[in-house]
């Protein structure tokens, strides 16, 4: 579901951050594939906040997702 999600992102274009996201991982060494799992990793971290920690979801946390997908690197996924 998670792989899905984040391929639904890259299809949007610039709408989201995503797709540079995708570009820039992708330069760095990670193959397609391994990138979108560390994205995916990244929004499971986001979805865990919305789920047990915050109350009521917010943008913040939608925004929170973006600004770490724009901070992901090719060093995140090797330590992942």
């Amino acid at each position: 579901m998670l792989h899905t999600i984040v391929e639904n992102q890259i299809a949007m274009g610039d709408a989201t951050p995503v797709p540079e996201a995708m570009d820039r991982l992708m330069a760095e060494g990670p193959d397609r594939h391994e990138a979108v799992h560390t994205m995916a990793s990244e929004l499971a971290k986001r979805l865990w906040d919305i789920l047990y920690v915050e109350t009521q979801p917010s943008d913040d946390l939608h925004e929170a997702y973006f600004n770490a997908v724009r901070q992901l690197t090719a060093e995140d996924w090797l330590n992942s």
